[in-house]
């Protein structure tokens, strides 16, 4: 049996239907990507206030604010991605650092490595 150990999905905007996927993904520290707009406009949504975004941080998981495709998606800025996430998720200010925070945790950066000044 093949077994993959993934540290980030893309979307998983489904793995909010099946709450054994949601505590395996916080058991296992895997990161979501998400992409509201892709999301949407893709059909994987019916509108942006059913995002499970929301239902991700409530359930502790590692979610990201991400866009994707930006000239598909008409040049979207992540800025735009974050102001459509307060203004149409409904996602509030703690949520919004949650988010960033997580963005920091997933990024594949070594955070314990000081960096230098190259000044």
């Amino acid at each position: 049996m093949l077994e993959l150990n993934p540290e980030r999905l893309g979307h998983a905007v489904h793995a909010v239907d099946d709450p054994a996927v949601l505590d395996l993904l916080v058991e296992r520290q895997i990161a979501i990507e998400c992409c509201p707009t892709s999301n949407f406009f893709t059909g994987s949504i019916p509108d942006f206030a059913s995002h499970p975004l929301p239902r991700f941080l409530e359930r502790g998981l590692c979610a990201t604010l991400n866009t994707d495709d930006p000239t598909l998606f008409g040049n979207l800025t992540l800025e735009e991605e974050y102001r459509r996430a307060r203004d149409l998720i409904g996602l509030d200010a703690g949520q919004l650092a949650q988010v960033q925070n997580n963005s920091r945790k997933a990024a594949f950066l070594n955070l314990d490595t000081p960096t230098t000044d190259s000044r």
